[in-house]
């Protein structure tokens, strides 16, 4: 009986001693538990990027300020190291991060990354979580290879336990297992790098809100816009609003007469919109140096000896209609003629008050036609009601010449703003109604676009009724109305201007800004009165960033402004454009960006002298950060340099925010396009 009492205390004291050893070598306990993967897997890369999730399984709050974790590898070199946290539940400020290097180094690790917390991450509450994502690299940013680094997870895409990421309390191993052989070294230096700041104010867009489409651009005003479709995407032409100042430097209304160039923009989605630059028409810096203005543009494309030849014909104030050409949507154009296309002189328009806003069709036979006009030609109830001086004129088949005389269109209420579009075979001719006289008993409102139907290009139009209201029925700010309707991938939509940017600015003078809606058409062929709102149209396809995108491409923005740009940018464009006027705390963002299965770097092209970041989110000015392009000075301004990051794994669809620090009054950088690679 003794014997056997004897074996048994035996075999619990070994039992005993095989669950006590391990707790000395490799630590566990139920309080803290670490959840770890790498954002980027890449064998070889210039920075090792662990995001950890540290948490809380015991009973009682613990203070972060005790609480370390130690990332092992192997440091591949002899250079300084610097740290960054790019991000933290408990504030990027308040984690920090030292390297050591272990007394007795092994195969996967000679080196560790002690990750801490300042007394402001404050306690990790029973049962909580915090996130962390670090990332560390060399000071001349050579590469680390990953595939032999003690801590790294080659598999893992989101968090999972993993011991080889150590956890101390009070300097006690509590979690993980320390790399075979190895002991702690109290041996350590810091490098670090400041922290991305999480204290930024980042503000909401001052007109077009996050999600919304219109107005399309709110970095600058843009005014009577009229759409070219092309090779799948919208060019959208408007007459260049800008502020006129009084003697004092004071903003006052706008009288057009400052107008001089025309603005571009495009779009393949209809929510991201790439800036394209001016078009300068008129004046001695001008193609057409005849012109003093370049009011209401309109475009066309045709097939001249079978190459594709762009037409830009725009009205120089209300006197005469001149025209440029291009074999580009964005340019350069010339002025073929050196004169105005359309004059008083012209047959049939001696008697247009206002020889302006012209509108072009090219018909399906090839023919183009040319509407304009506008003005009260009297001050009597008959002259606001049929003021007659709407005309159409056919083009000849060089667009740059005219056929015949000019006829009348007996559009009722006539103001301003021909427009003219085909659909199922009938022509429809719109434009924007007076303010004069009475508009009752059926007549059109003051200031709406009002629409005649045809099935002939030239003659028979007849009064329907309104398409489009005031602006200010929409959006409570007024002015006058100008519109071109279009088809993009099988959907009608409506362009037009209306003051919302100015009213957001509180400068309501006239400075306008163009917005999308979506047409309808009734059972009859009828348009429908259109649902004007801020929140515009759905986006309709996604943007790849591996092709490279021009930073001027923007859904929304605060802060920056565009300009011309020396550097060709992605698509080696003359008109290239970039974003500029950068400060800490702007920042552009573009919709539904499609990274597919994930991209390993993001690079772009910079000019600086002052340098700055560019942090990368995702989904919201505040979402997760996927990366950070550190910019230091390229030598320049005009001194443009590619320069690259690496990023987090992300993949699918996300919304891309690119937000901006840096210190100081002036402009941080120049962006010119950026792009990710996989």
């Amino acid at each position: 009986m003794k014997k056997s009492f004897l074996c048994m205390v035996l075999t619990l004291l070994l039992v005993s001693v095989t669950f006590i050893i391990p707790m000395t070598a490799g630590a566990t306990n139920n309080d803290l538990e670490v959840q770890m993967y790498n954002s980027n897997t890449a064998a070889t890369i210039n920075g090792i990027m662990p995001h950890i999730k540290l948490i809380n399984k015991g009973s009682s709050a613990i203070d972060l300020s005790k609480v370390t974790l130690r990332y092992y590898y192997t440091k591949d070199g002899t250079q300084p190291q610097n740290f960054w946290c790019d991000w933290s539940t408990v504030g990027s400020n308040n984690v920090t991060g030292t390297f050591g290097t272990l007394s007795t180094p092994v195969a996967e690790a000679d080196t560790y990354l002690t990750i801490g917390f300042t007394s402001g991450a404050g306690k990790l509450e029973a049962g909580a979580y915090i996130e962390i994502q670090v990332r560390f690299s060399n000071n001349d940013w050579s590469n680390y290879t990953q595939t032999n680094d003690y801590s790294f997870n080659p598999t893992a895409t989101s968090y999972i336990d993993w011991t080889k990421v150590t956890a101390y309390l009070n300097g006690t191993l509590v979690w993980g297992t320390e790399p075979s052989g190895s002991s702690s070294s109290s041996s350590s230096s810091s490098s670090s790098s400041s922290p991305i700041d999480d204290t930024i104010t980042v503000s909401d867009p001052v007109a077009k809100k996050v999600g919304y489409s219109n107005p399309l651009i709110d970095y600058k005003y843009g005014a009577d816009p009229y759409a070219l479709v092309y090779n799948g995407k919208v060019y959208l032409y408007m007459s260049s609003d800008a502020y006129e100042y009084d003697s004092n430097g004071n903003i006052i209304d706008n009288d057009y007469s400052n107008i001089k160039t025309i603005s571009v923009i495009s779009s393949s989605d209809m929510v991201n919109w790439t800036d394209e630059g001016e078009i300068p028409v008129a004046g001695p810096n001008g193609a057409a140096k005849w012109a003093s203005n370049s009011w209401a543009p309109t475009v066309a494309c045709k097939k001249i000896n079978g190459v594709d030849k762009f037409f830009l014909y725009f009205a120089n104030n209300a006197s005469s209609i001149g025209v440029l050409t291009a074999s580009s949507p964005t340019g350069p154009w010339t002025d073929p003629l050196g004169r105005p296309l359309i004059t008083r002189s012209t047959a049939g328009c001696s008697d247009v008050t206002w020889l302006f806003d012209p509108a072009v069709l090219v018909d399906d036979d090839g023919t183009g036609y040319l509407y304009f006009g506008g003005g009260i030609p009297g001050s009597s109830q008959a002259d606001y009601a049929n003021p007659r001086t709407a005309r159409v004129i056919k083009l000849g088949s060089d667009m740059i010449s005219v056929t015949g005389s000019a006829v009348t269109i007996d559009a009722p209420f006539m103001f301003e703003d021909s427009g003219i579009h085909k659909y199922n075979g009938k022509y429809y001719y719109s434009y924007c109604t007076n303010f004069g006289g009475d508009h009752s008993n059926g007549a059109p409102a003051m200031g709406v676009i009002a629409y005649m139907e045809s099935s002939n290009p030239m003659t028979g139009f007849r009064y329907v009724g309104t398409v489009l209201q005031n602006p200010y029925n929409y959006f409570g700010v007024g002015g006058n109305n100008h519109h071109a309707i279009f088809n993009f991938n099988n959907q009608w939509y409506i362009a037009y201007h209306a003051q919302t940017l100015g009213k957001a600015l509180g400068i309501t003078k006239g400075y306008r800004s163009p917005h999308i809606n979506k047409v309808e058409y009734d059972s009859s062929g009828n348009m429908k009165l259109v649902s004007a709102d801020m929140k515009g149209v759905s986006q309709i396809s996604n943007i790849n960033p591996y092709n490279g995108v021009e930073a001027e491409t923007i859904a929304w923005q605060y802060g920056i402004t565009t300009k011309s740009c020396s550097a060709p940018g992605c698509s080696g464009d003359a008109s290239n454009q970039q974003v500029t006027n950068i400060h800490n705390g702007d920042w552009i963002a573009v919709s539904n960006v499609d990274f597919g299965d994930g991209a390993s770097t993001f690079a772009a092209n910079i000019a600086s002298s002052v340098g700055g970041r560019i942090v990368l989110r995702i989904d919201s000015s505040k979402g997760q950060i996927i990366g950070a392009l550190d910019v230091g000075s390229t030598g320049s301004e005009n001194t443009w340099k590619l320069l690259s990051c690496n990023i987090s794994k992300v993949t699918g669809v996300h919304n891309l925010y690119m937000i901006f620090e840096g210190n100081g009054g002036a402009n941080l950088f120049n962006m010119d396009y950026w792009k990710f690679v996989k």
